[in-house]
This record gives structure tokens, C-alpha cells and sequence, in this order.
């Protein structure tokens, strides 16, 4: 059952990917920006979609040899309640804390809401010790305040 999912996941993945490809290459550059000196804003679109296309036909891949190399047993009673308890309560931790992060960005700022939210998804879906988790999303944080601070100097909030 999880290897359809997965094939399904691809397949729509895939096809999410090449329309945002499509819908990307249609954009137009601002006037002004002279033409093949500046990447203009069909950049960034085109390369998160044709990143998206790779990674869902490697989805799409690696489920098919999966499902060609060993037999899937069929086992319904593998699965105990508490366990579909314990993914239902990640998902809805992790989907509650997506929704309430864009609302925590501007009055707390960048750094500590980036490092709050990084640590709380580490957290809940890593299970990682909390030690970990805290040196990781202090880490990603500081990447990230780098990365769009420092390189694209973009100002955060």
C-alpha cells in the first residue's frame, strides 16, 4: 500500500513540476532588465520546478525497482493503533506549526522564529535528542540569515 502511495506521490509531483516549469518559462522579465545579464525572475521558478521534476522521477524510480525486486506482503494487522495515533499527532503538531509560523516571523524575527520552528519540526519529527535538535536548528538558522543576508543581501525580517 505505501509503494502506491509513493508512486502516486511522483506522478503528481511530476506533473505539479512540469506545469510549474511551463507557467515559469511563460513569465517576463520586467522592463529595464537588460536581456541575458541578469538571470530576471524566471530563474529561481525554473530551477525549483526542474528540481522538483528530478526528485519525483527518482521517486518514481526507486519505487518501481522496489516493487520489482521483492514481493510486497500484504499484512494489515502490522499496524497498532498507537502508531496511527502517534503519525496522526506529527502531522497535526507539524501542519499546526506551518500554519502559525508566518504569523510568529515578523513580531519575533527572523532569528528566533526560524530557530523555534526548526527545533520544534526536528523535535516531533526526528525524535532526536534535544541537544541535537537545538545545535542543528541554531545551525540552519545561522545558514540561513547567511544566505539571504550576507550573500543575497536580502533583508529579513
Amino acid at each position: 500500500m505505501e509503494d502506491k502511495k509513493d508512486l502516486v506521490t511522483g506522478i503528481g509531483f511530476f506533473s505539479l513540476g512540469m506545469f510549474l516549469l511551463i507557467q515559469s518559462l511563460l513569465l517576463e522579465n520586467y522592463k529595464g532588465v537588460v536581456a541575458g545579464t541578469d538571470p530576471g525572475i524566471k530563474f529561481l521558478p525554473i530551477i525549483i520546478s526542474i528540481l522538483l521534476i528530478l526528485d519525483s522521477i527518482l521517486l518514481i524510480t526507486t519505487n518501481i525497482i522496489k516493487a520489482r525486486t521483492k514481493k510486497i506482503e500484504k499484512n494489515n494487522n502490522s499496524i497498532s493503533i498507537l502508531e496511527i495515533i502517534d503519525r496522526n499527532k506529527k502531522l497535526f503538531l507539524t501542519v499546526a506549526i506551518l500554519i502559525v509560523f508566518p504569523f510568529i516571523l515578523k513580531p519575533a524575527g527572523f532569528l528566533i522564529s526560524v530557530s523555534v520552528f526548526t527545533f520544534l519540526l526536528l523535535r516531533i519529527l526526528s525524535n532526536s535528542r534535544w541537544y541535537k535538535s537545538v545545535i542543528t536548528s541554531l545551525l540552519i538558522t545561522l545558514l540561513c540569515y547567511a544566505v539571504f543576508g550576507y550573500l543575497f543581501k536580502i533583508p529579513l525580517p
